[in-house]
């Protein structure tokens, strides 16, 4: 039974993968599924430590990739405003472009992602009075914030993955 539970783990983490490029909360679903799989072995395969290393890189994951993007928008000169209005902007981005390429829905989520985030923090400082030029290069800092953030994301999704498949593994060869 114990494989059967190590396959759905390995099933919900690559689901959780798959939700965390749409900037939904993957990691968090991973985390979640590791927990569950060591109550179910009772920790024979997945102890705290492994938990707590899981916990840890999502909450490192999650708290970098929202940094980021405002980092880039304020490395370009963005407000406080400009910066809320990216992340509005790639939440609505991400919701209403997805679909948008129709065999790639990733990618049009990334895209969606990344153009909302541009309009957001653009469309914020141009209203908030700042020349054309200067409202772009913020939209484009914010936006490339964003794409820097989800690749690193995904990395540290990935990491989270390797971890759980290989500690999570059910032989006890390499104990």
């Amino acid at each position: 039974m114990i494989w059967v539970y190590f396959f759905l783990l390995m099933l919900t983490d690559l689901c959780g993968l798959v939700l965390a490029a749409f900037t939904l909360p993957g990691l968090w679903l991973m985390l979640g599924a590791a927990a569950f799989y060591a109550y179910l072995s009772r920790g024979a395969y997945l102890g705290y430590r492994t938990l707590i290393a899981l916990l840890i890189l999502a909450g490192v994951a999650e708290v970098a990739e929202i940094f980021v993007t405002g980092a880039g928008a304020k490395q370009a000169g963005a407000s406080k405003w400009g910066i809320l209005g990216g992340f509005v902007g790639a939440i609505l981005g991400g919701i209403f472009l997805t679909g948008v390429i129709p065999y790639i829905p990733l990618l049009s989520t990334v895209i969606g992602i990344c153009l909302g985030t541009f309009l957001g923090a653009f469309g914020i400082e141009f209203a908030m009075g700042r020349p054309t030029s200067q409202s772009m290069r913020i939209g484009f800092g914010a936006a490339k914030g964003r794409l820097m953030g989800l690749f690193g994301k995904g990395t540290v999704g990935i990491v989270m993955l390797l971890i759980t498949l290989w500690v999570g593994l059910p032989i006890h060869i390499f104990r």
